[in-house]
């Protein structure tokens, strides 16, 4: 039995070995990603992290759209346990308004969207069904490490669009993500983030 088993376990830890180095070579290619932004109809900006309205409002000036989409993130069980006890905590799109108005952003330019959005792929859902975008040009501004994995979960949602996914600038970025603790938290995440949606899971909403 172990005669035979060694074969196929020889050439599983064969790939294994090959397979390392590549990916630790391939994941700071994978992560370095973003179309050129264009005028467009609609400008998403995903939720997730502060620094994307600070870019969505250097790109929204340029004139590239005549709105910002904000979504609607979940709150987390320590979120709402914080509320509970009488703490008050500004939700994070609420945050992310403030940040589109005191960079000059006026307030009718601002639209939120979705309700209680889980993940990349509810957020393309609540977008889609509540823009309608079909026929029409989407520009969606993320962070640089999230662009790729977001801009396959977006075109999967929304057919029959013109659609760009801009990675917003990030002085930290660097292609050698085992040099900084914030890409390589990045690396590791975006990684099995991404072999999760290949493999087909969907987070759609909070249980």
């Amino acid at each position: 039995m172990w005669a035979r088993a060694r074969g196929p376990l020889a050439l599983i830890g064969l790939s294994v070995l090959l397979a390392c180095p590549l990916w630790v070579w391939g994941v700071g290619w994978w992560l370095d990603f973003s179309d050129d932004p264009a005028p467009a109809d609609f400008l998403v900006v995903l939720a997730g992290d502060f620094s994307r309205p600070h870019a969505a409002a250097a790109l929204f000036k340029t004139g590239v759209a005549p709105k910002v989409w904000l979504s609607r993130p979940y709150k987390s069980w320590g979120h709402l346990e914080t509320l509970r006890i009488g703490v008050p905590v500004e939700p994070e799109e609420e945050v992310d308004r403030k940040i589109l108005l005191k960079l000059g952003i006026p307030e009718n330019s601002i639209h939120l969207y979705g309700d209680g959005v889980l993940s990349t792929y509810a957020e393309a859902k609540a977008f889609q069904e509540e823009a309608q975008p079909r026929g029409k040009k989407v520009l969606v501004l993320t962070s640089r490490v999230h662009a790729r994995r977001a801009k396959f979960i977006f075109k999967s949602v929304l057919r029959g669009v013109d659609l760009r996914v801009v990675g917003a600038a990030d002085p930290t970025f660097t292609r050698r993500w085992w040099s900084n603790q914030t890409m390589s938290y990045a690396a590791v995440l975006e990684t099995v983030k991404s072999v999760y949606w290949f493999a087909g899971g969907r987070f759609k909403k909070q249980p």
